[in-house]
């Protein structure tokens, strides 16, 4: 007669279904705690965001009026920049505009009155050129004025042209009109100097 232990069995199959439960709440407390751990990085993580956030918009602002003034001088800057040339043409010599200008105006004769000044610079020596325009009573007024300015430190003599424009009716009068070059003293470039044939050695350079 076979005899079955029902009971052992039954142990067995209960400390199994144990096991099984227990594996199986490890497994559930462990996937929680990784999510929980997970929620907490992402929390972390933003909360560190949002303060780098904070800090930057607050140093942001606070450099924000420097901005606005570098902008500022950024277009005042613009602005100047087509004077720059001309500004280093003018620094770029020893002429003080203002007596240069003062002088061709004091050393005027009586009954010569000028209409128009300008000034070119030559592209090949760099030399500076002032051109005066005007009227004159008299031809002979016209030589005395450039006699005046040829007395100046501030112009080359050799330079000075004059041009005879004819005459001009003005009230009933017939002026000389009449228009006057002159350079100014020290901005022409010196011209290089030629360079020599060297001499021939021997019987040839004692000939």
């Amino acid at each position: 007669m076979l005899y079955v232990n029902l009971v052992e069995d039954r142990l067995q199959q209960k400390r199994f279904a144990e096991r099984v439960l227990l594996v199986g709440t490890l497994a559930v407390i462990v996937l929680i705690l990784v999510l929980v751990g997970t929620v907490l990085s992402y929390r972390m993580t933003a909360r560190d965001l949002q303060r780098q956030i904070k800090e930057f918009k607050e140093k942001t602002a606070a450099i924000q009026p420097q901005a606005d003034e570098a902008k500022r001088l950024q277009d005042q800057i613009a602005i100047l920049e087509p004077l720059q040339e001309v500004a280093n043409q003018v620094h770029s010599t020893s002429i003080r505009w203002c007596w240069v200008l003062d002088s061709i105006g004091s050393q005027l004769p009586p009954n010569v009155s000028l209409q128009e000044i300008s000034s070119a610079s030559d592209a090949m020596t760099k030399a500076l050129r002032v051109r005066v325009r005007g009227l004159a009573a008299q031809k002979d007024l016209v030589s005395i004025y450039i006699d005046r300015l040829n007395s100046l430190r501030w112009f080359d003599r050799s330079g000075t042209l004059l041009t005879d424009l004819g005459t001009q009716s003005v009230a009933g009068l017939d002026l000389a009109n009449f228009s006057i070059e002159l350079l100014v003293a020290g901005t022409a470039e010196p011209k290089p100097e030629e360079k020599k044939p060297a001499q021939k050695g021997g019987e040839e350079a004692g000939k």
